[in-house]
Formats: structure tokens, sequence, C-alpha cells
């Protein structure tokens, strides 16, 4: 399910996922321990991650 946010200047989308249990809390640690929120560490990584992909222009998993 993905809506439209609240805070439409910044553009963003609210999506649902589902994580395994364990991925969620190594996630939420490592959050922690950056000093960030969770939202801004699963987004920094997401973001890492299309970057990576789009400059090798291919998409290995």
């Amino acid at each position: 399910m993905i809506l439209p946010s609240k805070r439409k200047e910044r553009n963003c989308m609210v999506t649902t996922i589902r994580l395994p249990e364990e991925l969620h809390s190594k996630l939420k640690r490592n959050a922690k321990k950056q000093g960030m929120t969770f939202n801004g560490y699963v987004l920094s990584i997401l973001w890492k991650s299309v970057q990576t992909m789009c400059h090798n222009d291919t998409i290995q998993f």
C-alpha cells in the first residue's frame, strides 16, 4: 500500500513493507548506533543501494 505523505513539500510517499523480525531488529539497532531514526537509516541504505546500482548500470541481488 502506498499513500501520499502529509509532507507534500518534500514529495514523500508512505509505504508499508514486511520485514523479517531479525532484519528489523538489526536495522533498528544499527540506526540507534548511528544516531539516526529507523526511517532515516533505512532511507540512507536504500539511496546508497539505488545509486550504486545506477552507477554500475546493473541490478544484482
